[in-house]
């Protein structure tokens, strides 16, 4: 069974890990530019939007997914 976008969108949304951004150490090499509060912050924004674009994308997948609707003469082989 091929997959959609909605399938995708919501198989992302699902593994993202919950929050546990302070549990991770920050590599010095980034700090010396950016404090690190600013980082987390940062990465929160991120996993935001990440959060936001897979729930548009489990919505209105299905005007996204321009994938060819015919199967594919491979994916329905038994193994």
């Amino acid at each position: 069974m091929r997959k959609t976008l909605q399938d995708v969108a919501k198989y992302l949304r699902e593994i993202m890990v919950p929050g546990t951004q302070e549990a991770y150490a920050i590599n010095p090499i980034y700090t010396e530019t950016l404090p690190e509060e600013n980082i987390r912050k940062g990465v929160l924004v991120f996993r935001s939007f990440l959060v936001r674009l897979y729930d548009v994308l489990y919505e209105k997948g299905a005007i996204y997914d321009n994938s060819r609707k015919v199967a594919h003469e491979y994916e329905n082989i038994s193994r």
